[in-house]
């Protein structure tokens, strides 16, 4: 799953529509909304991969904590930070 602009919102789709997802790879910053949203929906996945994205150390306590089935969290190359804000709106200079 590429970076997308209402990750929760494809998330919560996902799990609602497929109910036998085991495996997900997303390349999105993984903040404490979207890990939460994450493990509120898709509580089978047994391997997850997060690699080469941002990651907030709560996420990471979320992620292993609430994925029960998770047997495999690919964190290779993240940036593990202690909290991600929120994205700041777009600006545009004219």
């Amino acid at each position: 799953m590429p970076s997308l602009e209402e990750p929760t919102y494809v998330i919560k789709k996902i799990g609602t529509s497929w109910k036998r997802i085991f495996e997900l790879k997303i390349m999105t910053p993984c903040d404490i909304l979207f890990a939460s949203t994450l493990v509120s929906f898709l509580l089978n996945l047994k391997v997850l991969s997060v690699r080469c994205t941002e990651l907030s150390k709560p996420s990471l306590v979320i992620l292993l904590d609430r994925l029960k089935m998770l047997k495999v969290l690919n964190i290779l190359h993240c940036i593990i930070t202690e909290y991600i804000p929120p994205p700041a709106p777009m600006k545009i200079f004219t």
